[in-house]
């Protein structure tokens, strides 16, 4: 299968075939092909790849797999990678917490206690009842993309031959 470096959560693979033929097979697989029951995604160029899958539900949260390739004197290849959110998602819930803690820091600040008594409980509750949402959102959209992990995971031990990296490289 794969090896997991516990620290950083960082999949290490080694395959027999060249960095060059490497981004070859994911550039000509993923291109929007249909894979079995599933669709992948991604790139692949000399400074790294990603892959993903869209099948199932339409789901924000999937992770897509980032790897670097590294290559060997005796021409075979190691695969190192993580699953990350999209780039577009982290910039949202960038932007939502942003927006969220602007609302709330004018509520507190053009607050007149004089006018409108002191600040109500609600407020603070919805304001944490947002944060908890947007949490919750993220660990149940990556939860449910488990199934996409495990299709890229597959893709990449059986289009690139990877195996398990030998000493935790």
């Amino acid at each position: 299968m794969f090896k997991i470096d516990k620290e950083k959560h960082t999949l290490v693979f080694t395959t027999p075939l060249s960095v060059e033929n490497c981004i070859e097979k994911i550039n000509c697989s993923v291109k929007s092909k249909e894979k079995g029951f599933y669709y992948l995604h991604g790139k692949a160029n000399l400074s790294g790849f990603r892959i993903y899958d869209r099948s199932g539900m339409r789901n924000s949260f999937i992770r897509e797999f980032c790897g670097r390739f590294i290559s060997n004197a005796d021409g075979s290849t190691i695969i190192k990678g993580e699953f990350k959110l999209h780039k577009a998602v982290k910039v949202f819930m960038t932007i939502w917490n942003v927006m969220l803690f602007a609302f709330f820091v004018m509520i507190v600040a053009f607050y007149d206690p004089v006018l409108s008594g002191p600040i109500d409980n609600h407020i603070w509750i919805v304001f944490i009842a947002m944060l908890a949402i947007e949490f919750v959102l993220i660990k149940v959209g990556t939860i449910f993309s488990k199934p996409n992990e495990k299709n890229v995971l597959e893709f990449i031990e059986h289009e690139l031959l990877a195996i398990v990296a030998e000493n935790g490289i």
